[in-house]
């Protein structure tokens, strides 16, 4: 749930890298031109856009067919929880906009660096 009052730092993750189609790589941007930022905003939130994380759009990958582009996921992955980290230790909602599943990845790793408590995901 996102607060109605505070900062909401909002990261995107450009990525159908692990995906079998291109495509998801768009939702971020997506998103913002259809008003996420704005709407923040008007709900009262003071956004801080941090970006994107560099664009990166699925081709066949033919050697890896279970897994597609793996060293591009890995790679992304790994940046990712180093751009998290920080935020996670400011007392800033976190909003990451992904492209595919393999954010999940990112975002519970760098959780479970920051966190005291054990975490979930639903």
């Amino acid at each position: 749930m996102i607060p109605t009052t505070g900062t909401v730092s909002i990261i995107g993750v450009p990525s159908s890298a692990g995906s079998y189609a291109a495509g998801q790589e768009q939702a971020p941007a997506s998103l913002r031109s259809a008003g996420l930022i704005q709407a923040l905003g008007e709900a009262g939130l003071e956004v801080n856009d941090e970006g994107d994380l560099p664009l990166q759009v699925w081709s066949p990958d033919r050697v890896n067919r279970r897994a597609q582009n793996i060293d591009q996921v890995t790679e992304c992955v790994a940046e990712l929880i180093e751009r998290l980290v920080p935020l996670l230790a400011s007392d800033h909602t976190l909003l990451v906009l992904g492209g595919n599943c393999t954010v999940a990845l990112g975002v519970a790793s760098a959780l479970r660096r920051v966190a005291v408590d054990p975490i979930g995901m639903l």
